[in-house]
């Protein structure tokens, strides 16, 4: 057993009895005294190490929370110098088939697979919400550019019963689809 370990906040050594192989207890005492920030970089050595430990050593690094379950399992070897800490993640990622989803401070790690089903359900979800919501029609000023320029990128967001009209004199864009896809592109466009 080999005493290790810190604390990103006060610095401070505090042992911890553990049993993972030299290399990754090298990686995590480097890591935690890391600079605090998204571009911290990181290097690590480890064979064989189990990606739920490195998974962690890396979100250490990048102080972001990840969340990964059970099924995903295996053990990676990478050797990585001085790498920026999300280009480790992405490495590591799709050396074991993986991706992830980021959710503010929360990085959610899973399948491809299982990834893919959860967005096409999360689509599925958002279309039968859509389809249920009263059509509505909202005038949308804009400024700072041409209701005409902007028109394209709007009917990219409309959905099939949707449209976009232009009144160039007024610099203004009429938008008539279900509640929530005008929702979106009032926000999105910045409209009131």
């Amino acid at each position: 057993m080999v005493p290790i370990c810190a604390s990103w906040h006060s610095r401070s050594v505090t042992p911890v009895s553990l049993r993972w192989p030299a290399a990754v207890l090298v990686a995590a005492a480097a890591m935690a005294f890391a600079p605090p920030d998204s571009n911290a970089r990181v290097s690590i050595d480890v064979r064989d190490a189990d990606v739920h430990n490195v998974l962690r050593l890396i979100a250490d690094a990048g102080q972001v929370n990840v969340v990964v379950p059970e099924e995903v399992q295996g053990k990676v070897t990478l050797r990585l110098h001085n790498t920026r800490w999300r280009e480790a993640l992405d490495a590591v990622l799709a050396s074991r088939g993986l991706g992830r989803v980021t959710e503010g401070n929360v990085i959610y790690v899973d399948t491809l697979q299982r990834l893919e089903r959860a967005r096409r359900r999360s689509i599925e979800r958002t279309d039968r919400q859509t389809s249920l919501s009263p059509m509505v029609t909202r005038v949308i000023p804009v400024r700072y550019a041409r209701a005409a320029d902007l028109a394209p990128m709007v009917r990219g967001l409309l959905s099939t019963e949707g449209q976009v009209v232009v009144d160039a004199r007024a610099n203004l864009l009429v938008v008539t689809d279900r509640l929530g896809v005008v929702r979106t592109i009032v926000t999105k466009w910045g409209g009131r």
